[in-house]
């Protein structure tokens, strides 16, 4: 699974802002967090319109199929 990947194609398919959260790349066994904003906020951070902000997607990439 490439999370990089996905967030690319739904940033350049929708406009969503997606950064990782949490658990850098590369730090280790862990989870990763990934925060999702699907519309555009004002100065008070506050949504312009009905949609996601905040959302978030918690995966777990385990590279090792045989050890899980």
């Amino acid at each position: 699974m490439d999370p990089e990947r996905a967030a690319k194609f739904y940033r350049e398919l929708f406009g969503w802002e997606i950064s990782r959260w949490g658990n850098p790349a590369g730090a280790g066994e862990g989870p990763e967090y990934w925060m999702v904003r699907t519309v555009p906020t004002d100065a008070k951070g506050q949504p312009t319109r009905p949609g996601v902000n905040g959302g978030n997607i918690f995966a777990i990439w385990q590279n090792d199929v045989a050890a899980a």
